[in-house]
């Protein structure tokens, strides 16, 4: 059972009251010496979302924003909304469409009922680690129409796909107990991350067992997958020989990058206490997020960053003014799964690779679908 000081509860509700009562401070705009990347990036964080240039930050919206991704000119993000009702402090986590040129312009913000786009889906949650950690895209193999929207419903244990041509849903419980029924305990297995690879839904669930993170997918109404020690994956990203995921807080408290060889860039990564979250990649670069570690009362004081990597010499760090890095997606997506990379593994291939880099998969349990 874990035990959380009264600390860390009482930062953990200053935070959010101070969050729902404080006026946005001035939008951050600052050059970053060396951090020249190919591509352009947009960063979720705690302090809202950025947009990344050639060795230039610029901040977007002034609230955190959790998840985004791009499909043409269109952006759809996940974020919080915190609020004062009857001296209580309320949460829930919001998904909302809007024009990707409005965010771009500095338009979009989460705390306006006017100005955060259209509302596709509410969830209400109770503490910060159950809110919506990624949305992605759903689509049928070998088409290019992005058609749904799947949704990692941390706090319901759950993946939400909404029909974004009609707004039906359905609701994926992926686990089971021994008796077949769905467990929706709150954040019973931390599901953090969803992708679509050839119409087959992937997912990484922070807690697989007592010491482990779980990487599955869904196929014939039946969960398939790894269990990858330690506990503390976040994030699957296809690419060209296999995939990247990472071990964010790692056995010894040194998070890391693993692709299907193993562990990438290994010494860089324990010569700095980093812990990896959000990845992008490309047939030019990788950029990878870093977020900084501690108890609730201190996870906001220190520094996160951004890690570049590319052909070119060795990787490198750049201290960032936010402290925990969400996800990072490129301006401009070619295929919805957090890549501009021309070439992306398929299913095959992926069950392959990580068949290679964690043991056979297993069948663990069938999953529940409810429809509406």
């Amino acid at each position: 059972m874990k035990v959380v000081s009264l600390l860390d509860k009482s930062a953990n509700y200053y935070y959010k009251f101070r969050k729902a009562i404080k006026r946005n401070p001035p939008k951050i705009e600052t050059s970053i010496e060396g951090l020249d990347v190919f591509h352009n990036y947009l960063i979720c964080t705690e302090l809202g979302i950025f947009h990344l240039t050639k060795g230039k930050i610029k901040q977007l919206t002034s609230s955190p924003g959790y998840s985004l991704i791009v499909n043409a000119d269109k952006a759809y993000a996940a974020f919080e909304r915190t609020y004062v009702q009857n001296i209580s402090v309320k949460q829930a986590s919001f998904v909302s469409e809007f024009k990707l040129q409005d965010l771009l312009d500095g338009k979009i913000d989460f705390r306006s009922d006017g100005k955060m786009g259209r509302v596709l889906h509410r969830m209400p949650f109770s503490n910060s680690n159950g809110r919506i950690h990624q949305i992605s895209f759903w689509r049928d193999a070998g088409t290019k129409s992005n058609s749904h929207l799947m949704i990692s419903e941390t706090d319901r244990n759950c993946i939400f796909l909404l029909n974004l041509s009609d707004d039906s849903n359905k609701t994926i419980y992926p686990f089971s107990d021994h008796f077949s029924s769905p467990i929706r305990d709150w954040d019973h297995n931390h599901i953090n991350s969803v992708v679509c690879v050839d119409g087959i839904i992937y997912f990484v669930a922070y807690k697989g067992l007592e010491d482990a993170s779980f990487i599955g997918y869904l196929k014939d109404q039946k969960v398939f997958g790894w269990h990858a020690h330690p506990r503390g994956f976040h994030d699957l990203i296809p690419t060209s020989t296999g995939f990247l995921t990472c071990d964010t807080f790692g056995r010894d408290e040194h998070g890391r990058l693993l692709d299907e060889n193993g562990y990438r860039n290994q010494e860089f990564f324990e010569q700095y206490d980093m812990a990896p979250r959000g990845i992008v990649c490309s047939d030019e670069e990788l950029l990878v997020g870093h977020s900084h570690k501690g108890p609730r009362s201190k996870r906001y004081l220190g520094k996160g960053g951004l890690i570049l990597i590319n052909s070119v010499g060795e990787p490198k760090y750049y201290e960032m003014p936010w402290s925990q890095t969400y996800s990072i997606i490129p301006e401009k997506e070619l295929n919805g799964i957090y890549s501009v990379s021309s070439v992306h593994s398929g299913h095959k291939k992926l069950r392959e690779s990580l068949n290679k880099r964690f043991g056979n998969e297993a069948e663990i349990c069938k999953y529940t679908e409810l429809t509406k």
